[in-house]
Formats: structure tokens, C-alpha cells, sequence
């Protein structure tokens, strides 16, 4: 699959072959870094642009990536979880309790 067939919402995941740490990057952010340094472009397949990376794994310090095509998960109107949440403000309160604040009795 060639980066300029990835959707709008899709990342791609460059992962470390040898100890799994990875970070995603926007298609678009590859394409420009890949036509800066002359290596690439739109037409670049996803698995080739692993062979241009050109520093090691931050966590094994090796070089031995790889890349794959990484989908949005939710759709991109979905409502994000909000920091006021339930959930969350139970642990800002200093509660600890597992069960969310909005159950407490």
C-alpha cells in the first residue's frame, strides 16, 4: 500500500523490530520529511519507509524497523472522553475507590 492511498484519519505505526516501541506518525508528515530529503513521496510504499529511518530505537538503541498501515480506531466525530468525566474526577478528588464517582452512594 502506497502512503497516498491512506485516508485522512490514518496513521502509520514505525515500530522496533527488535523490542516492539513505536510511535505513529500522520501520512502527510511522512510524505513531506521523505520529498525534503529526496527519498520519497506520495508513491512510497508504507514498508519501504522503515529503510529510511536513520536513527536507533530510543529504547534498544538498535536499527531494525519496520511499518504498517495503523486505522483511526473510533470515527473522527466520535466524542472524545472529556477530562470531567466521572471517572476522572473521582481520582482528582482523592478517592481511590475503583467504582466512578457517579455511582457512589
Amino acid at each position: 500500500m502506497l502512503l497516498s492511498h491512506l485516508g485522512q484519519h490514518a496513521r502509520v505505526r514505525l515500530a522496533c523490530s527488535f523490542c516492539g516501541w513505536s510511535r505513529s506518525y500522520a501520512p502527510h508528515a511522512l510524505i513531506k520529511r521523505l520529498q525534503a530529503k529526496a527519498t520519497g513521496g506520495p508513491q512510497t510504499a508504507i514498508a519501504h519507509v522503515a529503510r529510511q529511518v536513520q536513527w536507533p530505537c530510543p529504547m534498544c538503541h538498535r536499527m531494525g524497523w519496520r511499518t504498517e498501515a495503523e486505522r483511526a480506531l473510533t470515527s473522527p466525530n466520535a466524542a472524545a472522553p472529556t477530562p470531567t468525566s466521572p471517572m476522572r474526577q473521582h481520582w482528582r478528588e482523592g478517592d481511590r475507590s475503583p467504582t466512578p464517582a457517579a455511582s457512589r452512594g
